[in-house]
């Protein structure tokens, strides 16, 4: 079964989960909980037909996902504890560009024609065909409500990297409303440890914005990018600082988690590499942007290293962590 990141998969009790990253132990899917199923007669604001849903997971940090009260299991490959599911428990797969299809065929609400809309807009700007797109988070499993989000999800390294540039540079994204951006700031420094200033620098419209007056966010995926699991066992040196020098423009700094190339590097403060730090891997979302845009940045990670290399892992259960741009680092301030 072949599955990549932001798939959805909905298990024998009817709980919906999210497919997290593209490698997965044998028999194993990591996915964490994020939808379960209400008693029948109660109602949410996530209902398909009579059922209805409670959102388990509210907020999207690697903690909150490992809090929830699910299945965790002992990942060897990166010595820690991961959400899983058994892939004998899946009853039914739920596909991005697929959902994206069913719609186009016949849109059912108002959401989905604004989804519509939406993506055929970016798909005009960038060049792109409209088939490299499509829908996950609410809409993807159908218990979306008038004021869901729009997921949207574009498939492809060099897709990804296109559609980007395009809302980037084309004025077809435009900012948060000032309260949600406000919220979004606040939250970040929170979950992060960042003061606001630099919470609010991590903020890209062309990640989470609007399009047409409804919020969107974008997510690429690339399902060419599936690993062989235990390919690298890592194991763990500890916390460390380092500022490295990176690509801009890389496609891989924009899927999940982020995976960016090291060129150059010192360490700022913490353990000292046993062999070469070769990329940082990042599994908080929000930095991703700052990976893609900056060719220098700041790292605070785990440091994890295999036979041949190390990795400054973002993100971590233990160790938590932020990647700045290097120029815009001040030490008193995180």
């Amino acid at each position: 079964m072949r599955l990549a990141d932001h798939y959805y998969v909905e298990d024998r009790s009817g709980n919906i989960y999210v497919v997290i990253g593209y490698m997965h132990p044998p028999g194993e899917l990591v996915a964490y909980l994020k939808y379960r199923p209400l008693p029948h007669g109660l109602r949410s604001p996530w209902c398909r037909g009579p059922s209805c849903f409670e959102r388990v997971v509210k907020q999207y940090n690697v903690a909150t996902l490992l809090s929830t009260h699910q299945r965790l299991v002992w990942d060897p490959v990166y010595g820690v504890e991961v959400p899983m599911l058994p892939l004998s428990e899946i009853q039914r797969v739920y596909e991005p560009r697929s959902r994206l299809h069913q719609i186009a065929s016949s849109p059912r609400d108002p959401v989905e024609k604004d989804l519509l809309d939406t993506v055929a807009r970016i798909a005009d700007t960038s060049s792109l065909h409209m088939d490299r797109f499509g829908v996950t988070g609410s809409i993807l499993v159908g218990i979306h409500g008038p004021h869901s989000d729009m997921d949207i999800t574009v498939h492809g390294c060099r897709e990804a990297v296109e559609v980007v540039e395009t809302l980037r540079n084309s004025g077809l994204a435009e900012p948060l409303p000032a309260k949600e951006l406000e919220s979004w700031v606040r939250l970040q420094a929170r979950l992060h440890g960042l003061d606001p200033e630099q919470a609010a620098r991590l903020y890209r419209p062309w990640r989470r914005g609007t399009i047409g007056g409804r919020i969107f966010s974008l997510i690429p995926i690339d399902e060419a990018r599936q690993q062989r699991y235990g390919e690298r066992v890592y194991r763990s040196y500890g916390e460390i600082l380092v500022e490295a020098e990176t690509d801009t423009g890389y496609c891989g700094s924009l899927f999940y988690p982020s995976r960016t190339p090291v060129h150059s590097y010192r360490v700022v403060e913490g353990v000292t590499p046993p062999r070469p730090v070769e990329e940082i891997m990042c599994f908080e979302g929000v930095f991703s942007p700052t990976l893609y845009e900056a060719s220098r940045v700041l790292v605070r990670g785990e440091l994890l290293c295999w036979d041949e290399g190390c990795t400054v892992l973002v993100g971590s259960r233990s160790v938590g962590g932020w990647v700045v741009p290097g120029k815009a680092w001040r030490r008193n301030t995180i």
